[in-house]
């Protein structure tokens, strides 16, 4: 896999002894996607773009296409496979008397072209910040009361981001024609066999954000070539991890007039987690008329929210934050605080967009700097985390800005705020060049703390083996400086 889907962190040994003791939480597997709605025509998604899933997960996308496309079949118990898990509504179960809404069948024959074998079924993790854990994929099959359709069955991972071999073989199932075990499968409108196979023997499971895989169904030995398999009530189980999301976002500098923001409380985070607060307050304060219109923080994926200039077919200045070197207007500080009763915030990154400004050729600022100011991190207080350099003037003060982002974990080696807890971190402008003006700005916007928010597991004196007690009390209690 080209990407690891989270950053690897290293816990001390003492503290690992100590967690090992603990309950680990995770994710419940769910349908991540489903299929089961396949129409009421024939030979529907036979080729082209497949369909679609019924239903997903946020930020899941996929399709399912080949074979010899749809029929006007369905199997009637309302599950996708041999699992507890529900096909949705307007499916077969959804009425007291079972309706006919389709299926997908598989065939060995190649008609025109079309091999008929094979049924691919696709799916990718657009959620950023995320990886999918996959786990399952559930289906039923019928050999529609027929003894010369497939009697061989097999799941191949395909092609895709996992780090396996395409072609990698997952499970297969014979005797599947009448005259063999599943003799019980009857017509086209029936309790078809459930199944349900894990993709364990894949060594790796995971699709990052960006990321996708193929699945095939692919047939064999039939007595007659165009003797079809149906199969119906598909799904992709798993879980979405949150690795990183936004904590708190910062994209709303409109007030009334300009110079707002720089002393004060400053501007509260408009969009943050449950129990988390922010504030950035600063520089030469906020801009009416500024903004930056790609609807986005920083480099990343992930959206600013609703009344974004992205969020109109026209962008609409909806104002930015400044800063520049100049006495009292160098310094723009971003508060992060954890207010919740029983979670910890794990920070990840510092992401905003940034413009020089005018049109002359440098701006008084070209290298911003960002350290953890202060707070309850361990770190020593004024730790530079990183610097932005070259920044050039001539830009637009409503328009694309440039994206940029600090990776907090690079440098820190505490990045967890304990309830009650807060950091302070601090974006400082200077002219190492020693050109421009010290009134032409540096236009920012877009800002957000990205990261994870857990509960904060306490050991018990019954949940540690003996010995481990004052270990346990001494990683709870966090350092202070």
């Amino acid at each position: 896999m080209t990407y690891r889907k989270f950053h690897t962190m290293i816990v001390p040994l003492i503290a690992a002894a100590t967690l090992a003791c603990l309950p680990t939480a995770g994710s419940a597997s769910e349908v991540v996607a489903g299929w089961y709605e396949f129409g009421d025509t024939s030979s529907d998604y036979q080729n082209g773009a497949g369909k679609a899933p019924d239903l997903t997960i946020f930020g899941v996308s996929g399709s399912i296409v080949g074979g010899d496309g749809s029929r006007q079949w369905s199997s009637t118990d309302g599950f996708f496979g041999d699992s507890t898990f529900a096909t949705g509504a307007g499916d077969t179960a959804s009425g007291s008397s079972p309706t006919e809404n389709g299926a997908m069948t598989i065939r060995t024959l190649n008609d025109g072209g079309d091999d008929d074998s094979t049924l691919n079924l696709t799916i990718t993790n657009n959620a950023p910040g995320t990886y999918l854990q996959l786990d399952s994929l559930y289906f039923d099959t019928s050999n529609l009361d027929r003894s010369d359709t497939p009697d061989t069955l097999e799941l191949k991972y395909l092609s895709g981001d996992l780090s396996d071999p395409d072609g990698t073989s997952i499970n297969s199932v014979t005797g599947l024609a009448k005259s063999g075990f599943d003799t019980s499968t009857g017509n086209t409108f029936s309790d078809w066999r459930d199944f349900g196979w894990s993709l364990a023997p894949l060594s790796d499971t995971q699709l990052g954000y960006g990321e996708s895989m193929t699945l095939q169904f692919a047939v064999s030995n039939a007595d007659t070539a165009g003797a079809p398999m149906g199969i119906d009530n598909i799904a992709l189980t798993g879980s979405s991890v949150t690795v990183e999301q936004v904590l708190a976002g910062w994209y709303n500098f409109t007030t009334d007039g300009s110079d707002n923001y720089e002393t004060g409380a400053g501007k509260a985070a408009d969009v943050t987690v449950a129990g988390v607060d922010g504030t950035i307050v600063g520089g030469d304060g906020n801009r009416d008329a500024w903004s930056s219109t790609d609807g986005l923080y920083g480099d990343s994926l992930f959206e600013t929210g609703a009344g974004d200039t992205a969020a109109a077919d026209t962008p609409v200045a909806n104002g930015a934050m400044t800063i520049r070197e100049l006495s009292g207007d160098s310094e723009l500080n971003i508060t992060i605080t954890n207010n919740s009763a029983d979670s910890v915030v794990t920070l990840a990154r510092l992401l905003f967009d940034y413009e020089g400004l005018t049109g002359a050729a440098v701006t008084s600022t070209d290298t911003i700097t960002l350290t953890y100011l202060s707070g309850d991190l361990s770190d020593a207080d004024g730790t530079l985390i990183g610097s932005l350099t070259d920044i050039a003037g001539g830009g637009s003060s409503f328009s694309d800005y440039e994206d940029f982002g600090f990776d907090l974990a690079a440098v820190l080696s505490d990045l967890e705020l304990a309830p009650g807890e807060s950091a302070i971190f601090q974006l400082l402008a200077q002219n190492t060049n020693a050109i421009g003006s010290d009134g032409v700005p540096v236009a920012l916007d877009n800002f957000t703390l990205t990261g994870t928010v857990a509960a904060a597991a306490i050991p018990t004196p019954a949940a540690l083996p003996a010995g481990l007690m004052l270990m346990a009390l001494g990683t709870v209690r966090r350092r202070r400086k």
